[in-house]
């Protein structure tokens, strides 16, 4: 840009070029020259506030949720419409993509689903089904130190989850009791505890 071979200059050359911008928050408005980092794109979404334990500070998702996830895939998808479009018009376009806007589309089902699926996000941030509040989903700490990530939602992998760790489901809290979900973390918890990832 500094060097004046932006869009007007190459527009000049051809009219099939497809020109692609990529910003954290956009070409317009009062942010349009601010620096910024993914955490602070995210924070913008309102999404950062979502993410992290309960009663302890927003984790940053290190830089996938804009930089990655956001941005750079939303300005590839305008890459890929602008050349189905010039395949038929013979004309480029112009992508413009912020790495806000991507991270707010990337997280759109969050928002919609609070209010559309209440029982996913019943309370505070870190006390839900998805954000490390349900505990079978969430993470445990192994006997040999290491981690094992649990995702089991539906029945047949919740019996296969307190099959592995030896547990009966008759001596445990119902799985979708929520009041309780901390007596069933404690019995995970303990169980991962005993045992090596391997």
């Amino acid at each position: 840009k500094n060097l004046d071979l932006g869009l007007k200059f190459f527009s000049k050359i051809t009219k099939k070029l497809i020109y692609a911008r990529l910003s954290g928050y956009g070409q317009n408005g009062g942010m349009s020259q601010a620096a910024g980092h993914d955490i602070n794109y995210v924070s913008m979404t309102g999404v950062l506030s979502k993410l992290g334990r309960a009663n302890d500070a927003p984790f940053p998702p290190i830089n996938l949720l804009a930089d990655f996830a956001g941005g750079s895939i939303l300005c590839v998808m305008g890459i890929l419409m602008a050349l189905h479009s010039r395949a038929s018009s013979g004309m480029g376009q112009v992508v413009d993509a912020a790495l806000t806007d991507g991270a707010a589309y990337a997280s759109s089902f969050l928002f919609s689903s609070i209010n559309q699926i209440p029982m996913m996000w019943p309370g505070q941030r870190g006390c839900n089904l998805l954000d490390s509040g349900c505990p079978y989903y969430n993470t445990y700490r192994t006997k040999d130190g290491r981690y094992m990530a649990v995702g089991a939602l539906e029945p047949q992998f919740y019996a296969a989850l307190l099959k592995g760790l030896d547990l009966e489901k008759a001596d445990l809290p119902h799985q979708m009791e929520l009041p309780k979900w901390g007596e069933l973390a404690k019995a995970f918890k303990d169980q991962f505890a005993n045992k090596t990832q391997k």
